[in-house]
């Protein structure tokens, strides 16, 4: 992949915006398991396919229970404060936009620099009902000509139909347009299959399977992957 598509769609939570900084990690803590980076990062790696799997077979991404379980066993919390925890999440995801409101001011360079460059962009995202706000909040809506949510559409990620319904609101087609996205079969797959090019964002290896020039670490490799001028 070497030519800048003229149209790149973007996943939300883990690509372009971010819970602050360690969230998860010290509940772990709170709750007698391990604060290690290094654990904590292979924790995130068994928590993430075994949702995917669970997704996969089930066809909805309400899964999230399954995901922290995984997450918080791993680091070595005893199963007895799994339900505290989860309601600790959901009370802090409850509050004024979700745990999800971080964004990086590099994230911000890199979609002016594609604005700039002419490129149109979009969202895919499975979100709730304030993702629209939420986007608004954190001074991403002007970058993007449309913004498909789940919560809106009635339709989820890794379903086919939401990648098309958003290729038809972006009068694109498939081959001339990049998807970006942090998992391989909710993101990643779905997007070749329909024939668009797809980068996955994988910061923890999570799936070396995965050619290395369909990875990157951050999403704001973008700028170097196609070799652009950043734009302030």
């Amino acid at each position: 992949m070497r030519d800048l598509p003229p149209v790149v769609l973007f996943d939300v939570g883990h690509t372009l915006v971010f819970p602050p900084d360690r969230f998860f990690l010290q509940l772990s803590g709170v709750y007698g398991g391990s604060t290690d980076p290094e654990q904590a990062a292979e924790a995130e790696r068994q928590a993430r396919r075994v949702y995917e799997q669970k997704v996969l077979a089930s066809g909805v991404s309400t899964h999230w229970r399954t995901y922290f379980e995984t997450y918080y066993q791993v680091l070595g919390v005893d199963p007895v404060h799994f339900e505290e925890i989860l309601l600790s999440i959901r009370y802090a995801h409850r509050q004024w936009i979700g745990i999800f409101h971080v964004v990086r001011p590099s994230v911000y360079v890199l979609l002016s620099t594609l604005r700039a460059r002419g490129v149109r962009l979009g969202i895919i995202s499975n979100a709730d009902e304030r993702l629209l706000a939420q986007l608004k909040a954190l001074g991403l809506t002007p970058y993007f000509e449309h913004i498909v949510g789940s919560s809106d559409v009635a339709l989820e990620k890794p379903d086919p139909r939401i990648f098309e319904l958003a290729l038809e609101r972006m009068r694109a087609r498939p081959e001339q347009t990049l998807y970006v996205g942090d998992y391989r079969w909710l993101d990643f797959e779905p997007a070749r299959r329909l024939g668009m090019q797809a980068l996955l964002v994988d910061p923890l290896g999570t799936y070396p399977e995965v050619p290395e020039t369909f990875r990157v670490s951050r999403v704001e490799a973008l700028i170097e992957r196609f070799a652009l001028e950043p734009c302030p």
